[in-house]
């Protein structure tokens, strides 16, 4: 197929896919007879997930001066949470015991695959807990008041503004948890449940981020 005009390649496979399932609903239940159909489906460039660096992300963190979103950073980088899983985190998700937080649906929020799932903690993640449950003055983990924090997106931007580096963005600290997961030499399919992911491929899409930072690593020695 050619390339669409208007749409990325990704939004028109999306349409496609929901096509399909549209198609073979109709037929399973008996709404259509058999339709050999094809989808055919455009290529897809690869997408590298843009993640930050070790000294960069040491950097970063020093310079966010609000104590919450700082410990906030550092809990998204250890963990890989979501964004919005950690606006919608509250204390009774937390099993300080078995060093675990469960990612459940609260009254007005769901999580992204509506699955209920367990995330272990690193040693650092947990302290991270520790420290704010001395001083904790909301039902939600990373909020002061009545209300959970929807974004720190600004608190981020200004930070790399001082540091002189790229706008990291809350994405940017879960790509960060997978991509150097991987490159400590953690494993795809413990990382594909740590994520959230419903579909493999979507975890196997940080080994595109991994090989590029490979080699720009091995390009460092060309003489």
């Amino acid at each position: 197929m050619k390339k669409s005009e208007g749409y990325s390649n990704r939004a028109v496979n999306i349409h496609i896919g929901l096509i399909r399932k549209i198609m073979n609903f109709a037929v399973t239940y008996e709404y259509i007879g058999d339709v050999k159909i094809k989808y055919p489906m455009l290529r897809e460039v690869k997408k590298v997930h843009a993640f930050v660096p070790d000294p960069e992300y040491k950097q970063l963190v020093d310079n966010i001066t609000d104590d919450l979103t700082k410990k906030r950073v550092i809990f998204a980088k250890n963990t890989g949470l979501r964004p919005a899983e950690l606006t919608y985190l509250t204390w009774d998700d937390v099993i300080f015991d078995h060093k675990i937080v469960i990612i459940q649906g609260k009254d007005n929020w769901k999580p992204k695959t509506e699955e209920e799932r367990i995330v272990q903690l690193n040693n650092t993640a947990y302290n991270v807990l520790l420290e704010l449950a001395k001083t904790k003055k909301s039902r939600w983990v990373f909020s002061g008041t009545d209300k959970p924090v929807k974004s720190i997106r600004r608190s981020l931007a200004t930070a790399s503004s001082r540091i002189g580096v790229k706008k990291v963005t809350p994405n940017m600290l879960r790509h960060t948890f997978a991509t150097q997961t991987l490159l400590r030499g953690g494993d795809i399919i413990s990382l594909k449940g740590l994520m959230g992911h419903t579909d493999i491929k979507t975890t196997e899409g940080y080994l595109h981020a991994i090989a590029e930072y490979q080699r720009k690593t091995v390009e460092l020695l060309d003489e």
